[in-house]
């Protein structure tokens, strides 16, 4: 959910580069704007803040919005003050979007420091802030800070004008201008001549800028802390004020919109056939949900209430999206139970609390709870949007005109240049036009019209029920008295919604340091960054097992990690990233700084490039002595491949900066960690770990600085060696890093090695060669020819090569793991399509027959809306925390989803189910996991039962049974290569338990499209399993009952009763009668049996 902080710092993630060097950069002068602003007859500008007219009026450009709260009386008055204007002529227009009018004191509020906190970081991290604000700040009125953000720089316009017109005054009548004084919007000089502003404007706006100006002492005030008349007061009594919902441009049309009713959902389908034919309907049609809002129906038409008419009689189904399931009384709990369970973030703490409280005659002890309130402004929700001719005008009340304009913009798919937003009087905001979803929904409900202007107005049921709601929270307050009563002692402890909207993904800050003193002015500048969802994971040295008592003044919770041996950077990364939960990992070496922007950025970045794994920036290269707030610093990189980053760029050379770097989690669960054995020399550990990450996703490289890099001599010293020497050290290092990620680091095979990354594997392998060749001048040239020579005539491996190198991958994958040391917990992955019925079936079963409670993650696809719906209700009838459901993504995405699972688990063991499977008998999984994956294949389908193959439809022989295990008197045994047909066949996703790591590593070494093509190509690795010992209970624990087949990979034997017919019974009401099926004895693991089927609870399987 979307807050004041985040709309407020979400716009400096799309500004401009810096260009020079950050470190001089003076601050951003807020007098004048990039551009001229615009004249009208008689009118001078002075400056970006005032215009002079010959008449004698002053027009204050107004950068704040005017909400009812008197902001504009207010900074107009702080301007004619200084400028000494007479108050009955000064008059108002809205500025301009211009960097001079960004607010740049909520932010510098926003920063989580308590006001009393004096410190150091408090004043590092502000000054970055307020520096980088300058210059990618956000125009907006918020955070009740407009008189604030602009008491200086507007006193200081007036001033400076004053100045110029005295200036002209004097030339005019050539005196000395300290001889002359202004008053009420005249010059006067004690000779007796006199000239009024307007008379004076044009010469001063040709007198050069006075320099340094004098403000006035408060006891000179003549308009500030007097009363005046609010200057929109008249036009808000004679009813010509102009708030947005009275734009009305020529040709105006009117929009009504209908969104989900639950926050953040969009439009499945709708039929909106019978609105079409209503009268002065123009067009109906779906709107997606911008900007953190929520998507919808919208009808355009000749009248509002044509429009809103229409809107009620468009049929929809919606897809209620992750919040589905979401209530605000789950949320209080939630926030109850964080309070007693979350360590948080120290606000404030002065003097021993709890020993103060310990002491203390009488404690009270309160909580208080507030719950999610709407804004419910006086004037709905409104934008008016023309879109014509490759260009947009928006009229619409807002807080935030900049991000209106983007907005806009980018929902039309034009350049900001072509949006012209008129700011428009609001009628309250409070907030809640803080946020651009409504402008950004007008603006592409309004590039359907045509080129007619289309006013889109929220009903106030549809405003309240969509708002940003202000957060909901519970407070627990504590306080100590002593015998007279005296407050000793109070605590306070609160849990609710950040300032932050809830999808912000978290970060992951992992700092290593060995004791630098500057690593202070790294974290200070972590604290600094405008995106406040991370953590900061800092390890430290042997002997720092204690932070520095300044961490505890720092705004964010620092987990310090020691570790009790010698530290060098690839350890202290890799016990960092295990600490890690964020989405994000980055890394901060201890001397390193972030610019404040830094994590915005990038985050913003990675956003809208869903599939981009590693994120670096250019950086500014700070030598020793040198001060980037003072001094000019180079850029890191002056040439590099900016942009997308291809491949064998990365293979070239590390063009990524450790501390620059944004990794995606996710894709460190496929490339593993850093090799700590690699370490030697400059960042070769790094090197290694992004030619691992590269081929999971795409690479970027932005050109902007945003880290200082500290180029210390420390960083890179080294023994003294000839040129020979440091040449061939220097070959097999980088031969090291390649030769590392192709082995891969961790349980999981390379990246390199999976079938989908075979040119990578080979850019990198051609590169080990290259370096393994050494430096001599022959052996590199015989490479060089013999590589480009194989390049010229490879052809993608065929089947046979792929299997044996994925045969190879694996087995030199599982060289490097230690035994598996008593496994102890399970994992289940349920694969489903098109079968909610019987999926309902089976986690019933599951539910009543297995034992302990584990993890269950259901991969499921449905191929109609119908079939969705069925789900939804299997989901909502097993809202439990153990079960998952995951929605494949399309029809490709199987293997995709399947490894993202996998990749999420974290229990030793690991079985497969079928969604038309049943348990018919007790499992208990602790009887189960006992056993050692690598010398068994424990099978919940096998048993002494199963005399006949349903595949082949054809008797099949028991095995030879050996003798059960010590205390499994009820297991059975037997030799996988020893049996025939189904007592042969250990890879089977059908109730067969795998070690985790070792299926995952097989997973990832092949091409397979849904479950029975992951299944036929697990048979690669059967030479490595046919010898282990089959084991399972001497009846089956379950049955797959075939009644229908939904894949299409390959003809499977199976009954004919279509999913449809079965999605119809369960839409009437049905559920299997799965009980019914409890003691089953089956003949085989498949069994065709007529399902039986009974009225389904309507309160679900709970």
């Amino acid at each position: 959910m979307v807050k004041r902080r985040t709309v407020l710092l979400g716009g400096a993630a799309t500004a401009g580069a810096l260009v020079i060097g950050w470190g001089v950069v003076p601050p951003r002068q807020r007098l004048h704007t990039a551009q001229p602003l615009p004249q009208g007859t008689g009118q001078v500008a002075l400056n970006g803040w005032l215009k002079v007219a010959a008449d004698n009026t002053v027009t204050v450009m107004m950068a704040k919005s005017e909400m009812g709260q008197g902001a504009h009386t207010g900074l107009a008055a702080i301007l004619a003050e200084e400028l000494d204007a007479d108050w009955a002529q000064v008059r108002l227009e809205m500025a301009p979007i211009d960097d001079i009018y960004n607010n740049l004191a909520t932010v510098v509020d926003g920063l989580p420091f308590h006001p009393d906190n004096d410190g150091s970081i408090k004043a590092v991290a502000g000054w970055l802030t307020v520096k980088t604000m300058r210059e990618v700040g956000v125009m907006m009125t918020g955070g009740s800070s407009s008189i604030k953000d602009l008491w200086r720089p507007m006193r200081e316009a007036g001033a400076h004008a004053r100045a110029m017109l005295i200036n002209a005054a004097a030339v005019q009548w050539k005196v000395q201008a300290a001889e002359c004084k202004a008053s009420a919007g005249v010059v006067e000089h004690a000779a007796g001549q006199r000239a009024t502003f307007g008379e004076l404007a044009a010469l001063a706006a040709q007198q050069p800028p006075p320099g340094k100006v004098t403000l006035k002492e408060p006891a000179e005030f003549k308009l500030i802390g007097k009363p005046l008349t609010r200057i929109e007061a008249p036009s808000k009594l004679d009813g010509s004020a102009v708030f947005g919902i009275d734009a009305h441009p020529p040709g105006l049309l009117h929009a009504s919109v209908v969104m989900c009713p639950t926050r953040g959902g969009k439009v499945a389908q709708f039929d909106g056939a019978a609105a079409q034919k209503m009268p002065g309907v123009k067009q109906v049609l779906a709107v997606a949900p911008y900007h953190g809002g929520t998507g919808g129906v919208a009808v355009i038409a000749d009248t509002p209430w044509h429009a809103k008419k229409a809107a009620a009689a468009v049929t929809v189904q919606w897809d209620h999206g992750p919040a589905a399931t979401l209530s605000s009384a789950a949320v209080m709990t939630q926030l109850t139970q964080a309070l007693d369970q979350a360590q948080g973030f120290g606000y404030h703490s002065v003097g021993d609390v709890d020993k103060a409280l310990q002491g203390a005659a009488t404690t009270l002890t309160a909580d208080y709870r507030a719950p999610y309130l709407a804004h419910a402004t006086m004037e709905p929700i409104n934008c008016t949007v023309q879109f014509k001719d490759g260009a947009a005008s928006v009229w619409t009340s807002t807080q935030v005109p900049g991000l209106a304009r983007m907005a806009a913009a980018k929902a039309l798919g034009i350049d900001e240049d072509k949006v012209t937003v008129h700011q428009l009087l609001l009628g309250g905001g409070f907030g809640r036009r803080l946020e651009v979803d409504y402008v950004a929904q007008a603006a592409a409900i309004a590039k359907a019209a045509g080129g007619a202007p289309v006013q889109t107005l929220w009903s106030r049921e549809q405003d309240m029920q969509h708002d940003f709601y202000r957060p909901a929270c519970v407070a627990r307050f504590k306080a100590g008295l002593d015998a007279q009563g005296q407050l000793v002692a109070w605590h306070n402890v609160s849990a609710g919604q950040a300032i932050v909207p809830q999808d912000l993904p978290l970060v992951s800050v992992l700092i290593r340091t060995m004791g630098d003193p500057r690593l202070e002015q790294a974290i200070a500048s972590v604290c600094a960054q405008n995106y406040p969802q991370l953590e900061i994971i800092v390890v430290a040295a042997h002997g720092q097992s204690q932070p520095p008592a300044w961490v505890d003044a720092l705004p964010h919770r620092v987990r310090w990690v020691s570790l009790q041996r010698p530290l060098i950077r690839p350890q202290a990364a890799n016990a960092a990233l295990e600490h890690a939960q964020g989405q994000y990992c980055i890394f901060l070496d201890d001397d390193d700084i972030w610019l404040p922007e830094k994590l915005e950025r990038q985050i913003a970045f990675l956003k809208e490039h869903p599939h981009c794994v590693l994120l670096g920036s250019n950086a500014w290269i700070m030598k020793e002595n040198q001060d980037y707030r003072k001094d000019n610093l180079p850029l890191y990189f002056k040439k590099a491949p900016f942009g997308q980053v291809p491949y064998e760029k990365l293979v070239d050379d590390d063009y990524f900066i450790n501390s620059s770097a944004v990794i995606r989690r996710s894709a460190l669960r496929y490339a593993g960690f850093l090799n700590e054995n690699l370490y030697k020399g400059p960042d070769g550990e790094d090197h290694d770990l992004w030619l691992r990450i590269g081929p999971l996703g795409e690479m970027w490289l932005m050109p902007l600085p945003l880290v200082v890099y500290r180029d210390l001599s420390s960083k890179h010293a080294a023994p003294s060696k000839t040129t020979g020497q440091r040449r061939r050290e220097a070959y097999r290092t980088r031969f090291k890093i390649y030769q590392s990620a192709l082995n891969g680091v961790g349980e999981m095979p390379s990246p390199l090695h999976f079938p989908e990354y075979d040119l990578q594997e080979r850019l990198c392998r051609s590169a080990r060669d290259f370096y393994a060749a050494g430096p001599r001048i022959l052996g590199r040239l015989r490479h060089t020819i013999t590589s480009k020579t194989i390049s010229l005539l490879h052809l993608p491996p065929n089947k046979q090569k792929q299997r044996e190198k994925a045969i190879r991958a694996f087995l030199e994958c599982k060289a490097g793991w230690e035994k598996l040391k008593e496994p102890s917990t399970a994992e289940c992955i349920i694969f489903s399509k098109d079968r909610a019925l019987q999926l309902h079936a089976l986690l019933s079963t599951f539910q009543e027959k297995v034992a302990p409670v584990v993890p269950v993650h259901v991969l499921y696809a449905s191929s109609s809306p119908s079939h969705q719906k069925a789900y939804d209700d299997v989901i909502a009838a097993f809202d439990r925390e153990n079960i998952r459901f995951i929605r494949q993504q399309n029809e490709y995405s199987f293997k995709y989803d399947l490894l993202k699972i996998l990749a999420s688990l974290t229990g030793d063991m690991l079985f497969f189910l079928v969604d038309d499977i049943l348990f018919t008998e007790p499992v208990d999984l602790r009887d189960i996991v006992k056993f050692d994956p690598d010398e068994f294949v424990f099978s919940l389908r096998m048993g002494q039962n199963l005399s006949r193959c349903y595949v082949l439809q054809r008797p099949q022989a028991l095995p030879e049974f050996a003798d059960p295990p010590a205390h499994s008197s009820d297991k059975i045994v037997w030799q996988w290569e020893k049996g025939e047909l189904d007592w042969g066949y250990p890879l089977s996703v059908d109730g067969h338990f795998f070690a985790r790591r070792e299926m995952t590593a097989m997973a990832v070494l092949l091409s397979f499209s849904a479950p029975n093509s992951f299944e036929d190509q697990l048979q690669i690795f059967k030479p490595f399993f046919i010898n282990r010992r089959g084991i399972g209970y001497q009846k089956s624990r379950i049955v797959n009952i075939p009644c229908n087949r939904v894949q299409t990979e390959r003809k499977n034997l199976s009954g004919n009763i279509h999913p449809d017919e079965l999605l119809e019974q369960w839409q009437k009401g049905y559920q299997m009668d799965y009980k019914k099926f409890y003691g089953l004895v089956n003949e085989s693991v498949h069994q065709e049996i007529a399902l039986p089927l009974i009225p389904r609870k309507t309160s679900g399987s709970k």
